[in-house]
This record gives structure tokens, sequence and C-alpha cells, in this order.
């Protein structure tokens, strides 16, 4: 971006920067999901899908609220995608032993097949995306953004 657009202090070009922030971080985060949901289309799964089972991948069992924490969707929203993963047979859905009331999710064995080539294609979607920005700068990078998101997290008491 042009240094000479943000040169003054004034108000407008803050409010300019800050837009320009929040807008590139939005455009990323988009065109990463679009690369990566156009890597796994024959696997069909979405990148929703698959943060799902990432979760649950690391800890099997886990209950629809913990995931729905976890992979920051809404309870209903991430309910109507169990529901579809779980008619594909990615997953199934059951009863917690000591409370009823609560639902486990568990991945079945027709996740596994695909999780090596997922995480490839993964991994092959960030190094697109960080392009020559490999070792220190995308280190960096990501200690920013983490930086950023703990910061917002925390203004969200979360």
């Amino acid at each position: 971006m042009d240094k000479q657009v943000f040169s003054a202090n004034s108000a407008i070009d803050q409010t300019l920067k800050y837009d320009a922030i929040g807008t590139l971080v939005n455009d990323v985060n988009r065109l990463i999901t679009r690369v990566f949901d156009q890597r796994i289309k024959g696997s069909g799964l979405t990148r929703s899908q698959w943060r799902v089972l990432s979760q649950l991948l690391k800890k099997n069992g886990q209950t629809q609220t913990q995931l729905a924490e976890l992979v920051e969707i809404e309870k209903a929203p991430l309910g109507r995608m169990l529901d579809k993963m779980e008619a594909a047979g990615w997953i199934y859905r059951s009863a917690d032993s000591s409370d009823r009331r609560m639902r486990r999710v568990y991945t079945t064995d027709k996740v596994l097949p695909f999780v090596d080539e997922i995480r490839e294609a993964a991994d092959e979607t960030i190094h697109t995306a960080l392009g020559p920005l490999q070792d220190e700068d995308g280190t960096a990078l990501v200690r920013y953004l983490s930086e950023l998101k703990r910061n917002l997290s925390a203004s969200l008491g979360k």
C-alpha cells in the first residue's frame, strides 16, 4: 500500500489505516478458504467441516458446545453442519453417559483415509499464501496475527 495514503495523523487517515487492516485480513481469510476448498473439493468436505474434524482428531468425543466454542460457530449452525456430516458418514453423535442432555461428537473411520490428504492441502494452501514470506517472516506474521486475536478476544472477555 502506498505510504502517502497514511502520511498525516488525521482521524480520517487512521480510520482508513485500520479499515485497510480489517479488509486485508478478511480478504486473505476469504481467499485462503476458497483455495483450500478448491484443493479438498474431491473429499466432499468444506473447510468449516474440516475445522470441526481437526478438533475431533485432537480430542474425539467433544460436546457440541465445546466444538461450537473451538471453531467459533454458533450452536444452531454447527448443529446443522453436524447433521450433514453425520448423514455423510464423517461423524456420529451420542448422548453423554453422565448427562443425557449433552451430545458428544465422534469421528468415524471414514475420516482416516482423508486426514493426510487434507492436511497436505492445508499445508500447500498456507505455503501458497505465504509465498516468499517463509521462515522468519512467516513466523512473525503468525505471531502478529495471534497477538491481534488475543487482543480482540480479551476485549470480548474470552
